[in-house]
């Protein structure tokens, strides 16, 4: 519980950071995997998404976004909507 706070702390501070600068490339990668630490998956995707847009050449970025998608197929085979 307290490593839920935590991320959820976390995920307010990175929020608030790409709510002030929107091109902030860190912001957007830790508040990906922030939410995919607290099981949405959902705004993780879409966090990623946004990121990827914003930065289409960044391969660190890219790679974060295939180990999220990685690690969740693993976890739920057969799902494939972030696909």
């Amino acid at each position: 519980l307290s490593n839920q706070k935590k991320y959820g702390d976390a995920a307010a501070a990175f929020e608030e950071a790409v709510r002030l600068n929107p091109k902030y490339l860190e912001a957007y990668t830790k508040l990906g995997y922030t939410y995919a630490c607290l099981g949405d998956l959902s705004k993780a995707k879409e966090t990623f998404q946004k990121a990827l847009a914003l930065f289409p050449q960044d391969p660190r970025l890219k790679e974060g976004f295939l180990l999220l998608l990685e690690g969740f197929l693993r976890h739920k085979p057969g799902y494939t909507i972030l696909l």
